[in-house]
């Protein structure tokens, strides 16, 4: 089995007690921010979160893993403290900057990926009636006026504060995090999810203590919820 951990989780003294944690269950450090375990097949990718990455939460992306039920997190919690009311028309859909990108994916390889389903792009657009576009830092120039040429608008603003306003119609994006964010809100998501692998929320304190890693099981493309 393999579990690999974003590297923005393994900085500090977070990074370090997860790493102790891991290590003391037998697990083996691998290359690339990846720790190892036996021979069993399985992978579990942790992300952190786009443009919420102080609030303690992780998303788990498990493919052949059996995640135990005692460290899954209600997507709930992804909304709370996030009340205050923010402008934004009704039916309007909110895209994540962030949250566009594939795991990896450089803001090049985006800007070449929307040119290249720019009709898909077209339909969202004239089905959205308006796009909304939040980033969590300043984008490319090029990617900005692309997404500026879909009528997009730019809102410096955390998608949280927008979803917890209760008046996006969908959220859009190919981040794992996208799932998550849009069940939190109770609202429709589009973008896929490569091969329907089951997608989680977990506390960065789970992630910390032995009796996570020390639960974690093959479970041949079975997912505990």
């Amino acid at each position: 089995m393999e579990v690999w951990i974003e590297s923005l989780l393994l900085e500090g003294r977070q990074g370090e007690t997860i790493r102790k944690a891991a290590l003391s269950c037998g697990w083996v450090a691998g290359t690339n921010e990846s720790f190892l375990s036996g021979e069993e097949l399985g992978r579990l990718s942790l992300f952190s979160i786009p443009c919420a990455r102080g609030n303690g939460y992780v998303t788990a992306v498990s493919d052949g893993i059996n995640l135990p039920e005692s460290s899954i997190q209600d997507e709930k919690a992804l909304l709370e403290g996030y009340d205050d009311p923010v402008f934004c028309p009704e039916g309007t859909t909110l895209i994540a900057g962030e949250m566009l990108q594939q795991p990896e994916e450089s803001e090049a390889e985006l800007f070449a990926r929307i040119l290249s389903y720019w009709d898909w792009w077209m339909d969202l657009r004239a089905s959205s009636r308006e796009l909304a576009v939040s980033w969590g830092g300043t984008p490319n120039r090029d990617l900005l006026n692309l997404l500026n040429r879909l009528d997009a608008g730019f809102l410096d603003q955390s998608p949280q504060h927008a979803l917890a306003a209760g008046k996006i119609a969908r959220l859009v994006g190919f981040h794992p995090a996208t799932t998550l964010l849009a069940a939190s809100a109770e609202i429709p998501v589009l973008g896929p999810e490569k091969n329907n692998y089951a997608t989680r929320l977990l506390s960065t304190w789970t992630l910390g203590r032995e009796v996570f890693w020390a639960s974690l099981k093959s479970a041949d493309n079975l997912i505990a919820r």
